[in-house]
């Protein structure tokens, strides 16, 4: 089992469904305990902020590291397997809010794991994960749909995946969080490559350097780097995935044509060895 949700008497609305497959023991995401409480009116009182970022705000708590979105609060245990929730007694309208604020948290329980969590869509076609990364309104998940359309392949997930490393391998799975698509699955799949999508009127594909896939991909992580260890292994899976996995810029159209160049390029070894 990697996640294990306390609810405490908390109902969802919706997004308990999203957590199912992610309890069975099928997947291979790092272990959580997610304890749902009512929030202390005074829980900050008294505590050193780290860093302010946009809503949020980090600080040292003595367990490990407190964030708030400013009328929730996650708390991150310094053994990163337990997330203890701290909500308003009436928060049933605010539920994305409250999953956005659990997905900030998580995202640090993964990288002290070792591993990465993208936003991006993927998609698996013979057996291997591709991830579709780009700026907001970029067509990650249209060229998503467009793969599924036109060479068959399954989405993953088509938000916030995670990229796992198991022994030399880069994998990537799915996740709770997957934005307003409805895409929760559990599966993994070797990471064939990643994407990166920009709009343009005709459809080419390039291999990117690792220095450039790096800046891009670091930036494409949300997590806030509240402590120099946290950071340090940020780096260092970022730094493993531009070594072990191609990267690639794609400027496309929405056509077949878009989903054609980017196969070929990604592909054109494993299809010289069937």
């Amino acid at each position: 089992m990697s996640l294990e949700l306390n609810l405490n008497g908390y109902k969802f609305l919706k997004s308990e469904a999203h957590f199912i497959p992610f309890t069975k023991g099928d997947d291979m995401l790092p272990f959580c305990r997610v304890n749902f409480y009512h929030k202390s009116d005074n829980i900050t009182q008294g505590r050193i902020r780290l860093k302010e970022v946009g809503d949020f705000c980090f600080y040292e708590h003595e367990d490990g590291i407190m964030l708030s979105d400013g009328s929730s609060f996650a708390v991150v245990h310094s053994d990163f397997a337990t997330i203890d929730m701290h909500l308003p007694y009436q928060w049933g309208f605010a539920e994305h809010q409250v999953m956005f604020l659990l997905l900030n948290a998580y995202r640090y329980v993964l990288v002290h794991n070792g591993h990465f969590q993208i936003h991006s869509a993927v998609v698996t076609k013979d057996g291997y994960g591709v991830a579709f990364c780009g700026l907001p309104g970029a067509g990650k998940s249209t060229q998503a749909h467009l793969w599924e359309e036109h060479l068959d392949a399954q989405a993953l997930n088509l938000d916030q995946p995670v990229i796992l490393f198991e022994n030399d391998e880069v994998l990537v799975s799915g996740s709770p969080w997957s934005g307003k698509e409805d895409c929760y699955k559990s599966d993994t799949a070797p990471l064939k490559a990643i994407v990166f999508v920009q709009q343009a009127k005709e459809n080419s594909i390039q291999s990117m350097s690792k220095a450039e896939a790096y800046s891009l991909l670091f930036l494409n992580n949300f997590m806030v780097p509240v402590k120099d260890e946290i950071e340090e292994k940020h780096k260092e899976a970022v730094l493993k995935i531009v070594t072990k996995v191609p990267c690639y810029k794609l400027c496309c159209t929405i056509s077949k044509e878009a989903v054609e160049v980017a196969y070929d390029m990604i592909f054109k070894d494993t299809d010289k060895e069937k």
